[in-house]
């Protein structure tokens, strides 16, 4: 017996149209599951994770948490990342073609990948997932702007930057800080900070900035400029992603904020960054 192999995939427009082909040697109409999944990383909790199952003839969607099946009765099934309507399949001689009608939502945009896998009806061979290629999916726009604002005094000081894409607060990857003791933007000798969304990590940069050091569990990093805690917290709702950074200061004065955020396709914030107004008074 040989294992169900390749696959190919066609897609076009917004909403868009899925069509991928799977070769099974022994024969289209003796799969048991053919899978794709549309998604930045092969992870089941991050994407449009679809699948059609040979045996029941039926079709289903991953939830959010990558945990459960959404079943398809008749109408759209979606989860936080696509809705899935229209699904079909056909069979001819040893392929099986899988459509859908996908319209994509919230943190995929841009450019994503595909996987695609398919077994036979007894579950005993598998192709194993198969990067397929890369799905361009309609609509994406750069972030757009940045406030901020600040609350408390200089051991306690909390600087709140909410950056906005119109994709959805998801589709931010990373928002970028950086304090200055003068105007001119300057990113050593600086209190450059960075949250990364996907890992729900903080950053602060050495005084050199040739590399970023990770805020431990429960403590803090420094450089001689600020020191970053834990108690950072970022939140999203819709467009916007709001990032707190906690920060003390070794001395009081006045400091120049620049930002930028940062998409999963890597486009930034319109500008690249930007000075922030007012500047950022560090009380005593």
């Amino acid at each position: 017996m040989l294992p169900p192999r390749g696959s190919t995939v066609v897609g076009v427009g917004r909403p868009q149209n899925i069509e991928i082909n799977y070769c099974n040697f022994q024969g289209g109409g003796a799969a048991g599951q053919a899978a794709v999944l549309i998604s930045e990383e092969l992870y089941a909790a991050r994407g449009c994770y679809f699948v059609y199952n040979g045996i029941y003839d039926m079709y289903f969607l991953m939830n959010d948490a990558g945990n459960d099946w959404i079943v398809y009765t008749g109408s759209p099934i979606s989860n936080s990342f696509c809705t899935i309507s229209n699904p079909s399949r056909a069979i001819s001689g040893n392929y099986l073609t899988l459509k859908a009608t996908i319209t994509f939502q919230g943190p995929l945009a841009g450019s994503a990948s595909v996987w695609s896998a398919i077994t036979n009806n007894t579950y005993t061979a598998s192709s194993g997932w198969q990067n397929i290629g890369t799905w361009n999916i309609a609509g994406n726009l750069p972030p757009s702007g940045i406030t901020y604002s600040a609350s408390g005094s200089r051991p306690n000081l909390t600087l709140s930057l909410a950056g906005t894409d119109p994709n959805g607060f998801q589709n931010l990857s990373a928002a970028f800080v950086t304090l200055t003791n003068t105007p001119t933007f300057a990113s050593t000798n600086s209190c450059s900070l960075f949250y990364h969304q996907m890992s729900g990590l903080f950053f602060l940069a050495n005084d050199s900035y040739t590399s970023w050091m990770h805020v431990p569990p429960g403590g803090t990093v420094s450089n001689t400029q600020c020191t970053l805690s834990a108690l950072s917290v970022a939140s999203g709702s819709g467009n916007t992603l709001t990032v707190q950074f906690r920060l003390s200061f070794p001395t009081p004065g006045v400091r120049y904020v620049y930002a930028l955020t940062q998409d999963r396709d890597d486009a930034l914030s319109a500008g690249g960054w930007q000075l922030l107004a007012p500047a950022l008074t560090v009380n005593p």
